[in-house]
């Protein structure tokens, strides 16, 4: 398992073309290690990181897509 996840999509209105689509993750093995399940290692890595996409269509110069993701920092907790 990679990871907990949260995600969305859909138009911004009815009226407009454009759409969006949003993605969360949080590590799995953070969580278990907070309810004081042990895995017999001394290090438990812990992320988190956020997606997103627009897409703009109809417009004269053609299609726009604006995509971004973001990552957290990346812990090895011992």
């Amino acid at each position: 398992m990679n990871g907990f996840e949260l995600g969305a999509e859909g138009p911004f209105s009815k009226q407009s073309k454009a759409s969006y689509l949003l993605n969360y993750r949080y590590s799995t093995l953070a969580i278990f290690d907070a309810l004081g399940i042990s895995f017999g290692v001394s290090g438990v890595p812990q992320y988190q990181d956020v997606s997103f996409r627009i897409n703009v269509p109809g417009t004269k110069l053609g299609r726009f897509y604006f995509i971004w993701c973001g990552v957290g920092p990346v812990i090895l907790r011992y």
